[in-house]
């Protein structure tokens, strides 16, 4: 059944003399990527003062312990601020279970003879 169907499509574009992908096809890769900037909304704004409060409080008592740079806390207040709460969470997320000491391969960046990752806001 596949097969008839995608023989039925290439035969029509064959007869219309149609791409077969769309005639703005080629116009993709030409189109500028948009950095989505969102301002904060309340959600947001609460989001941003929890880390900060643990950027200013918390991490005084615990100790600075991230192997990026920037840390992951800054990291998801940016992806907060950049894209909203909830993709900006889940940025988080996926950097904080990324953060350990496993070789990393791409970019690094050293400070006071320390190595860091280096995994910026996209």
């Amino acid at each position: 059944m596949k097969w008839k169907l995608a023989l039925l499509s290439v035969s029509l574009s064959l007869i219309l003399n149609a791409d077969p992908f769309g005639k703005d096809s080629d116009l993709v890769s030409k189109v500028p990527t948009i950095q989505i900037q969102k301002s904060p909304t309340g959600i947001a704004r609460v989001g941003e003062s929890m880390i900060q409060f643990y950027q200013n409080h918390i991490t005084q008592i615990d100790q600075y312990r991230s192997h990026y740079r920037p840390s992951s806390a800054q990291y998801t207040k940016e992806a907060i601020h950049r894209y909203g709460f909830f993709f900006g969470v889940a940025m988080g997320c996926d950097r904080l279970m990324r953060e350990n000491k496993d070789p990393w391969v791409y970019s690094t960046l050293e400070e006071n003879g320390v190595e860091f990752k280096s995994d910026p806001i996209k």
